[in-house]
């Protein structure tokens, strides 16, 4: 957040703190919605295999009998970060200010996420409007036009 503030010091920082435990109700409405949820517990570039994109399968047998080890509860916890997106879209839809547009950009690997369907409709309910497209980009491909551009390949899923 430090680093955000110095570059945005405008923009209205929340306290750290679960986010689940937010009053949508006290949030800004904003026309343009930008979600980046964490994305180390998605990716498995640090040779880490991941089970999200499984389902309960894992739970009916001990650890031993399969040998894999179980999601981390932490990892699961910071890839929930993602369902706070309709969440927020549903609140603002519900006050009648209803988000215009916006992006949830992550890592390619959320994709594959059991959930990714369900999670996606969720969204595509909120109202009329609300329709969703899928783009993948390599982020040092993207060129710009007001600053460097990215100095690495990172690819990269992006929800709008």
């Amino acid at each position: 957040m430090d680093v955000h503030s110095l570059n945005f010091p405008a923009a209205e920082h929340l306290p750290p703190g679960d986010v689940k435990a937010i009053d949508l109700a006290t949030l800004p409405y904003s026309e343009l919605f930008w979600a980046s949820p964490a994305c180390p517990a998605w990716t498995d570039a640090k040779g880490k295999k991941r089970y999200f994109d499984r389902s309960n399968q894992y739970s009916l047998l001990a650890d031993d009998e399969l040998g894999v080890v179980i999601d981390d509860p932490a990892e699961s916890r910071s890839r929930s970060l993602i369902e706070q997106i309709p969440r927020y879209l549903r609140a603002m839809a519900a006050r009648g200010t209803p988000v215009l547009g916006g992006a949830m950009e992550n890592v390619i690997q959320c994709r594959r996420w059991v959930q990714w369907g369900r999670w996606i409709r969720e969204i595509e309910e909120i109202g009329p409007g609300y329709e969703t497209r899928v783009i993948a980009l390599n982020s040092m491909h993207a060129m710009p036009r007001r600053c460097a551009p990215a100095p690495q390949s990172r690819a990269r899923c992006y929800l709008l």
